[in-house]
């Protein structure tokens, strides 16, 4: 619901219909549409709007993609869309979400700003949930992060816990980077630890 409210907006540029994404993209609103935060148009009384709402809906299966770490290659092969129109829709909904958050805080609608953070997170890294907490790591994105993961190394603890050695040998990783990671993780933990003694 509040990823379609963000491709809702008159600036998200939305996904063109093709004609065999009709019947498909007509299953999810069936299957989701109570999910959904805005006014949903009737299919029969108002087809034109009805067809945006179909527009809006196939931009969110493509941002969900992505968050769900689908490669950009098969985004495009199911979507039509290039690389470039992937991270611009990713790039614009993350900018939205964090006007929504900005927003919930005024309005102070506390339920809705957790889920809003993360989907922001989600959507800047194109990434699943449980990555959110090794992409803060500078020189980790989404197959770095879902490297470290299947390494088990699934918290920032975890790579604390890790030798620099250990580090390297992760796919994607290396030396240099390993020791980068290292000094982070070390620094923030050193931080976080004198935080919570104060």
């Amino acid at each position: 619901g509040l990823l379609h409210l963000a491709c809702h907006t008159p600036d998200m540029g939305n996904l063109y219909l093709r004609q065999d994404d009709y019947a498909d993209l007509e299953a999810f609103y069936l299957v989701h549409g109570e999910e959904l935060l805005t006014p949903t148009p009737d299919q029969f009384k108002e087809p034109e709007k009805f067809e945006a709402l179909l527009s809006e809906l196939k931009t969110t299966q493509m941002l969900q993609s992505w968050m769900n770490e689908t490669r950009e290659d098969d985004i495009h092969e199911m979507f039509g869309v290039g690389a470039g129109d992937i991270r611009r829709s990713a790039d614009t909904a993350r900018w939205l979400l964090y006007s929504a958050h900005e927003l919930a805080s005024l309005f102070k609608a506390k339920g809705a700003m957790s889920p809003l953070r993360k989907l922001q997170q989600r959507i800047r890294y194109g990434i699943r949930e449980d990555l959110l907490e090794l992409v803060q790591l500078r020189g980790i994105g989404r197959v770095r992060g879902r490297s470290l993961f299947r390494s088990n190394y699934r918290k920032l603890a975890d790579v604390e816990r890790a030798s620099e050695q250990e580090l390297a040998r992760v796919p994607y990783i290396g030396a240099e980077l390993a020791r980068s990671i290292k000094r982070q993780v070390g620094q923030d933990i050193e931080t976080a630890r004198a935080e919570n003694s104060a």
